[in-house]
């Protein structure tokens, strides 16, 4: 058994992952077999599935040692990644990335190098931010700019963000983010307002 995976994206435990009748991967089956070891317990899974979604565990299942059981990281938590292998196998239907579990979907999908699913994430994100909550939003501009500060979802966050008053982005949650996004933040707000004074003047 090899312990691997060491790296600057931190994944946590979040009560927003529902419990639900999806399988968890507990037992192997014939064609989930290969073992990944996260805190100390054993999640089956079909290593060629998973292979084909990321290079990291395409390296670590085909590699040179060709492994069949792969410890990961300390700091990888179970539930989520529990809930990652929800969102990418059949088991027996693939659970959907929701606003509800994209902060702990996109991280590790990130981590482990699953653009297919990253750009999953990106959509909900992109699709349903207008409705997400105000600490929602917050929470995930700050996954999000962990993971990819330009891409299109940081996009559509930022445009979202840069529409609240200044009262509502003076509150305790946003300086929870980080401050590249909040520059991000006000300089589109800056440039709103600017766009808004210019049709204003238009009119006259």
């Amino acid at each position: 058994m090899e312990q691997i995976l060491s790296g600057s994206y931190s994944t946590r435990s979040t009560s927003s992952v529902v419990k639900s009748n999806y399988d968890d991967f507990s037992a192997p089956i014939p064609y989930r077999s290969a073992r990944i070891i996260v805190q100390g317990r054993v999640l089956y899974v079909n290593d060629g599935w998973l292979a084909e979604l990321s290079p990291f565990f395409a390296s670590a299942f085909f590699g040179e040692k060709t492994l069949k059981e792969v410890e990961l990281a300390s700091d990888v938590s179970y539930d989520d990644f529990l809930e990652l292998l929800r969102v990418v196998f059949l088991c027996p239907r693939r659970k959907p990335i929701t606003v509800s579990n994209v902060t702990v979907v996109l991280p590790l999908a990130h981590r482990f190098g699953m653009a297919v699913v990253v750009k999953r994430c990106e959509e909900v994100i992109a699709r349903e931010v207008g409705t997400m909550s105000k600490a929602k939003l917050f929470e995930v501009a700050t996954v999000v700019s962990q993971c990819d500060r330009h891409s299109y979802a940081m996009t559509a966050l930022v445009d979202t963000l840069s529409s609240m008053s200044q009262r509502e982005l003076t509150t305790a949650q946003f300086s929870q983010v980080p401050g590249d996004v909040v520059a991000d933040v006000f300089a589109a707000k800056i440039k709103r307002n600017q766009m808004k004074k210019t049709k204003w003047c238009c009119l006259f």
